[in-house]
């Protein structure tokens, strides 16, 4: 398009097509524990077997009967790393405008320098916040966090999902057919979370293919109940900011439906990817113990401060490193995150279609 330098014209605002990150899972399953920080990137976990022991009746004439200490074991996990930077150079910062800008206006170099370092920081956060979700939902679906490095090599840390708690529907027992028994399947995820977490499910989590044959389904329709909006229990307006819908209570089990439809981009190719796959079901107990864990930063500016000794332990370090020739600013972001799930079996996944 040829542009006239005689014809008047008119700046807008810009229109900046960004999506705020979703934090929902993070939020409302991996929050109720405090963030714990470490000061290496190697994490030991001991986990103490649970049982359901009785005490044993003895007659007034016996000794006391001797309780055996409780067993444990121990599971060695390596946080990952996250490391990301921006480059600008002074030309930038000089010539060229930032979207929105008047190409007359009088925006001086050191105002737009400002404002594209906020921007870059803003950026880089978010991107670090789909990276602690996406965690999370790996985490509630198959019990492993997947790690994908830049190099191209791929590493996984498994917490060790009971097969038991893994359900795959075929046939005429997945959700779209109109004989499946989806309060059924529930109700049997139901009772292998209180066998072997001793948490009772409190929440379900529908991708949104599910969601919908789960709603469809009859023997759903009578037993599901809504009124928690109609009460003003639930904001759904809120909610649809995060990417999530209430779908509805259930009676038996007791346990509050969700759907999560919130997408992130694929960092193998063009297509957006659902937190929680369209065809999964996450059952989880109530109170699990799911926790946020951070390992340490590795900058020398942190770990030679003298703000405090401990200054390199932190969820994320922004750092600005500037160069003389070409002259430009480059601004790295670090964060070592790693969610995890401590009460693993407190989860029941059913892949209800095929």
């Amino acid at each position: 398009m040829t542009i006239s330098i005689f014809d008047k014209r008119e700046m807008t605002r810009a229109f900046a097509e960004v999506y705020a990150p979703t934090t929902y899972l993070k939020q409302a399953y991996f929050s109720k524990s405090p963030t714990e920080f470490h000061k290496t990137t190697m994490i030991d976990i001991d986990k103490v077997k649970g049982d359901r022991a009785v005490s044993t009746y003895v007659t007034k004439e016996d000794g006391s009967i001797k309780v055996d200490d409780k067993t444990f074991g121990t599971n060695t996990f390596t946080v990952p790393v996250i490391k990301e930077h921006t480059f600008t150079t002074a030309g930038q910062v000089i010539n060229d405008r930032l979207p929105g800008e008047n190409i007359y206006e009088d925006v001086s170099p050191s105002q737009r320098s400002q404002i594209k370092l906020a921007n870059d920081q803003a950026m880089l956060s978010n991107r670090a916040d789909r990276a602690e979700e996406k965690q999370c939902s790996e985490l509630l679906q198959t019990g492993i966090v997947t790690v994908v490095y830049a190099n191209g090599s791929v590493g996984t840390i498994d917490f060790g999902l009971l097969t038991s708690h893994k359900l795959v529907l075929t046939g005429t027992d997945a959700w779209d057919d109109a004989g499946s028994k989806p309060l059924r399947n529930l109700l049997t995820g139901y009772e292998k979370v209180k066998d072997d977490s001793g948490k009772l499910v409190a929440d379900v989590i529908m991708g949104s293919d599910a969601a919908t044959d789960f709603i469809e389904n009859a023997d759903v329709k009578s037993q599901l109940d809504t009124r928690r909006i109609d009460l003003g229990e639930i904001n759904p307006r809120a909610l649809s900011e995060q990417g999530v819908r209430y779908i509805g209570t259930l009676k038996r089990p007791t346990i509050d439906i969700w759907e999560y439809v919130e997408l992130y981009d694929s960092p193998t190719s063009s297509k957006q990817v659902p937190y929680i796959d369209r065809k999964k079901v996450v059952m989880i107990g109530a109170g699990a113990d799911f926790r946020q864990h951070y390992g340490p930063i590795h900058d020398m500016d942190l770990i030679d401060g003298i703000e405090t000794a401990e200054s390199f332990l932190t969820e994320r370090f922004f750092k600005t490193v500037y160069k003389d020739d070409p002259s430009s600013r480059k601004l790295i972001m670090q964060s070592c995150p790693l969610m995890a799930a401590h009460q693993i079996n407190a989860l029941y996944v059913i892949t209800a279609l095929e």
